[in-house]
């Protein structure tokens, strides 16, 4: 949203990786806790965040914090990370709540 407003900056490119991270493992906790999915799922998307997180750190030390872009398919699976919780939150969803283990 900020690039479409040309409103982008440089605090904004550190953070909203962040809090897509922040809203993923927060959002999947709360179902691992809940049932809803398999904790293996939830172990799974915190360690590639923390893989992520501490690979950005290692190349931002040595200086090569202008050359971390993500990749498209980082994007494809965070906004398909995001609408999974969208979905199992729906009371439409078939699965009565539960995702198959």
């Amino acid at each position: 949203m900020a690039r479409y407003f040309q409103q982008g900056s440089r605090f904004g490119t550190y953070i909203d990786p962040l809090a897509d991270k922040a809203l993923t493992i927060a959002v999947f906790s709360a179902f691992a806790a809940d049932g809803i999915v398999p904790v293996w799922l939830l172990v799974l998307i915190l360690v590639r965040d923390i893989a992520i997180v501490v690979g950005a750190m290692l190349m931002a030390t040595r200086g090569a914090a202008y050359a971390i872009r993500p990749l498209p398919i980082s994007k494809v699976n965070t906004a398909i990370l995001i609408v999974l919780a969208g979905w199992l939150c729906s009371p439409q969803t078939p699965l009565n709540g539960r995702f198959p283990a």
